[in-house]
């Protein structure tokens, strides 16, 4: 479902600082996919959708 351009500029991700190694912003949808690469797990069709929907929702930031 497609959100008027109004409504989408006003959605931002919650950030939350985690206490992990990160040293910039990190949506969630981008560490889910270098997590599953990382285990070796091959994208599908739905994976690259999945991505842009978690990134709306959550950003972890840098723990200072």
């Amino acid at each position: 479902m497609q959100l008027p351009e109004k409504l989408e500029k006003r959605l931002r991700p919650n950030r939350l600082t985690i206490p992990a190694p990160i040293s910039k912003e990190m949506p969630l949808g981008d560490a889910v996919k270098q997590f599953t690469h990382f285990l070796g797990i091959r994208p599908c069709g739905g994976c690259q959708k999945r991505a842009q929907t978690l990134n709306r929702y959550v950003t972890f930031v840098p723990y200072r």
